[in-house]
């Protein structure tokens, strides 16, 4: 079983396996097939039915999938409004994203329609991000655009990528550079930042260091440096940027995840070496033995702990090729400015 975070309903999205036993699963379609959806509170006990696919609840509804039709349902786990519709996001305020004839619209929590079906299926790379600001992502072939839990444009679908954080400040990618703006629209910081190149009709920015770059997080956004003269790679390593658009330090380690609790946790995977920046940029390094998981949000001190691993050689290895030397543990952060 799975368990994906809690949410403010106090409600977390659990995978449970339809069926008992220890088959290994051949491919990623396998294990899909072998799973199915449903809601824990937190004393452990599950809340509403199985469901063959479902995404966590916001705004206090949870969409959730049988066969090829989505409905949502609420927190006791009755269905509030039925299967209906072909695709369903989230609900942001009383406005919640749903797909219809291949199309994609925008209902309030009784099921009427408030924005006609006119966009195209947004990606779901971004969409975890905008509950906590009240946004819906939207997209109109290759471009994106935002929408306020009123149905009111934020900003129009003509940037190719959208970037939310946990700061109301969202990063606006077009023609290949990136600005920031208010909740209102209103650009902050101009479009100086060199964006992350889209090769296709895809939003995605795949897993890895680079999905975390300009969300903002306690005053704080990591942004790409532009290649240096002569290399081969299309960026030199990252920035910090506070919330003028001023750049504080830079660095060449990969990040893990956000800013949270005053530090960022990264990974010199050249150097083998794990630590964390402060928010001026002061390097406190972790043991050696130390490594991070795979980036993502689980790499962010959460009261003051740090999901860490810790290598069974005493030295950072490679991740990715020795699962099995590694053991999982927890870091208390001292904020003594030594450990």
């Amino acid at each position: 079983m799975r368990i994906f975070p809690y949410t403010k309903e106090g409600l977390a999205l659990a995978w449970l396996p339809k069926r008992k036993g220890k088959r290994k699963e051949k491919d990623i379609l396998d294990f899909i097939l072998r799973i199915q959806s449903s809601f824990l509170n937190r004393s452990g006990d599950i809340v509403a039915p199985a469901y063959e696919d479902a995404r966590p609840f916001s705004g206090g509804l949870a969409s959730v999938g049988s066969g090829d039709s989505y409905g949502f349902i609420d927190t006791e786990g009755n269905l509030a409004i039925p299967f209906l519709y072909e695709w369903a996001g989230g609900f942001v305020g009383d406005l919640g994203g749903v797909g219809k004839d291949g199309k994609y619209g925008f209902i309030n929590k009784k099921g009427e329609t408030v924005v006609d079906f006119v966009f195209d299926i947004p990606s779901l790379d971004v969409l975890p991000y905008y509950p906590q600001h009240n946004l819906q992502a939207v997209r109109t072939g290759r471009m994106r655009g935002l929408l306020n839990d009123r149905g009111e444009w934020v900003a129009e679908p003509k940037y190719e990528r959208l970037y939310c954080g946990e700061d109301p400040l969202v990063g606006l990618q077009k023609d290949g550079k990136v600005g920031f703006v208010n909740l209102s629209g209103d650009v902050v910081i101009d479009f100086q930042f060199m964006g992350i190149p889209v090769h296709s009709d895809s939003d995605s920015f795949g897993s890895g260091s680079i999905s975390y770059c300009y969300r903002f997080s306690e005053g704080r956004a990591i942004v790409l440096m532009p290649p240096k003269w002569g290399s081969s790679g299309w960026y030199s390593g990252y920035g910090v940027i506070d919330m003028e658009g001023k750049l504080l330090f830079t660095f060449d380690a990969h990040p893990h995840g956000l800013y949270s609790e005053g530090y960022l946790a990264v990974q010199k995977f050249r150097e083998k070496k794990a630590g964390l920046f402060d928010r001026k940029g002061n390097w406190i390094p972790l043991p050696d033995e130390v490594c991070l998981p795979f980036p993502s949000a689980t790499n962010e001190v959460r009261g003051g702990i740090l999901n860490v691993l810790i290598s069974k050689s005493k030295e950072m290895v490679d991740f990715s090729e020795t699962r099995g030397d590694f053991k999982a543990e927890y870091l208390k952060i001292i904020e003594d400015g030594k450990k």
